[in-house]
């Protein structure tokens, strides 16, 4: 049997809370100032990724994995571009996923400048890359979980509208909503639960 054009995409899967604490298990990604934010692990989660930038980083051909989880406060911007660049050596990541940032200003001036910098970064080594830009309703948060033995992302977003009413991500309708840009991998499959 020839296998040279089978291509296996990484399932990225939004899901409710519920189906969200039920499957994630392994590393937990702490965050706040002054905090190791970063796991080596092949299975880790984060949660509460509002202002902060949030992701994993993937070495496919070694089976290894990065996830990260970058509070936005001045230390960790004024150093964002070492923290990735030693991330990125060390692993040698051929697909990553970013989610996060939030405009709330004066709150948080460095929020959006560091996922942007994550972005250049992780766009400027990686090609395939999925992004979750910017979370827009100023009630809105999102939490993480990689599993590199399923090669699945579970992600529960989940906002506020305008009168109060809560939402959750679980359609492209309601992801537009949350998110300001998304971007998906041509090595990532989208799914809403």
């Amino acid at each position: 049997m020839h296998v040279d054009n089978i291509s296996f995409k990484s399932r990225i899967l939004f899901v409710d809370a519920k189906t969200f604490e039920k499957v994630k298990r392994g590393n937990y990604i702490p965050w706040g100032e002054y905090t190791q934010f970063i796991q080596k692990a092949n299975e880790f989660y984060t949660d509460s990724i509002r202002t902060c930038t949030a992701g994993a980083l993937i070495n496919t051909k070694t089976a290894k994995a990065i996830g990260f989880h970058v509070h936005d406060c001045l230390e960790n911007f004024r150093h964002i571009n070492e923290y990735m660049t030693a991330m990125i050596e060390y692993l040698k990541p051929d697909k990553c996923l970013i989610i996060g940032g939030k405009k709330y200003i004066p709150h948080n001036p460095f929020s959006l400048p560091i996922f942007s910098s994550v972005k250049k970064q992780l766009g400027k080594n990686i090609e395939n890359i999925t992004v979750f830009e910017r979370h827009v309703p100023v009630c809105s948060e999102s939490d993480l979980f990689y599993s590199m033995k399923e090669d699945a992302f579970y992600i529960h977003s989940h906002f506020l509208d305008r009168q109060g009413k809560n939402h959750r991500v679980s359609s492209e309708e309601e992801l537009k909503k949350c998110f300001k840009r998304y971007r998906i991998s041509q090595d990532d499959e989208l799914i809403f639960q």
